[in-house]
Parts: C-alpha cells; structure tokens; sequence
C-alpha cells in the first residue's frame, strides 16, 4: 500500500514537472513572440520614418522646382539678333570683336550692341548663331564665338571669289553673368560685306537651369 502511494505521488511530481517544462517553454514561446513582434514594430516604425524622410525630400524638390519654374515665368524673355550695318565697313582684325549694331530685336537687354558681347542673366542652355560675310581678295576668315577666354565653337569660310559667307550654330550651358561675343581669330580678308544683315548674330535662351 504504501509503495503504491509511493508511486501514486511520484506520478503526480512528474506530471507537475512536465506542467511546469510545458508553462515555461509556453512562457518562452510567448516571450519570443513579443520580441519577433517589437522587432516587426520596429521595422515598421523604421520603414515609415524612411518613407518620411523620402516624402519630405520628394516635397523638397518639387518647392525647389516650382521656386525655379516661378524664376523662369517672372524672367523677361531672353532673345536678341543684331545684324551687320551698310555703314559700317569695318576692316577686319584679329583679336577684334566683331560688332553687330543694327537691332533686329533684342528682348531682356542683355546684348550690348557697342562691345558686341552677350550677358547671361539666368543660368541655362543657350542656343546661339553667327553668320559672317567678308569681302576683298580670294581669302579666308576664322572667327571664335568665346566665353570669357574659352572658344565655344568656330566659324570659318574660305573662297577664292570676291565675297564668302560661312555660319555656325551652338547650343552651350552658361552661368549667370557669363558672356559669349564673337572674334577674329585670324583672317586675310578686308572687310566685313557692307550690306544689311548679310552678317548677323543671334541667341536667345532655350532653357534655365
């Protein structure tokens, strides 16, 4: 009798035990869930303040654009074209700058007609043509559109006739304040053709920047 007693209650300290294991590894389980959870919360709270900061980027942007694109509407049109005068019959130098003072047109005043140079007034992309008509004996004329001191691009002509005309054309991404003006680089002819707008410059602003 007492042995089964013995045995009755050594039954009831096992299953007690295996309780327990079960309660503690029940404990765990949910231990472990409440840590899987604040590490999902976590990365959602992570996520959701990259998102933020991605939004709040994406907002700063489009203000910075909208700023710019209210520059661009408040901006005077930028465009002029001046041509060569009859009158002018100017003798042809290197190093000169040529000057084109009849006014075809000229919106924002950026052009002065007296230095033949052009002022950026906004940064952007400008597009920018030259024709130039030189007369005198059977000869050459090279002619730099430069920025400053750098040449953006040159024009040449060559014939062997009394008169040649010759063109160039540009696209180039300028600075504010910068300038563009076209010069003789070098040329055996006499003079520029005298007659009207056989020789012309011209540029307007295609985009800012």
């Amino acid at each position: 009798m007492v042995e089964f007693e013995q045995n009755k209650t050594q039954q009831q300290i096992s299953g007690i035990e295996k309780l327990q294991t079960e309660q503690s590894q029940t404990i765990y389980g949910i231990e472990k869930l409440q840590t899987e959870q604040s590490q999902t919360i976590y990365g959602i709270e992570k996520l959701h303040g990259k998102q933020h900061e991605k939004v709040m980027e994406d907002i700063g942007d489009l203000q910075n654009q909208s700023a710019r694109f209210q520059e661009y509407l408040d901006l005077s049109p930028v465009a002029f074209s001046y041509g060569y005068n009859k009158n002018d019959n100017t003798k042809v130098i290197a190093g000169q700058t040529l000057l084109f003072t009849d006014r075809i047109v000229d919106l924002g005043g950026q052009f002065n007609s007296s230095t033949g140079t052009f002022t950026a007034p906004i940064k952007g992309i400008y597009v920018f043509h030259l024709v130039v008509t030189t007369n005198g004996a059977a000869g050459w004329t090279t002619v730099d559109l430069m920025s400053g001191t750098k040449t953006i691009v040159t024009l040449y002509s060559y014939d062997k006739d009394y008169k040649d005309q010759a063109s160039v054309s540009t696209a180039v991404l300028l600075d504010i304040r910068q300038t563009v003006r076209p010069v003789v680089r070098g040329t055996n002819r006499d003079s520029i053709y005298p007659a009207d707008h056989y020789s012309y410059f011209t540029g307007y602003l295609l985009k800012p920047i």
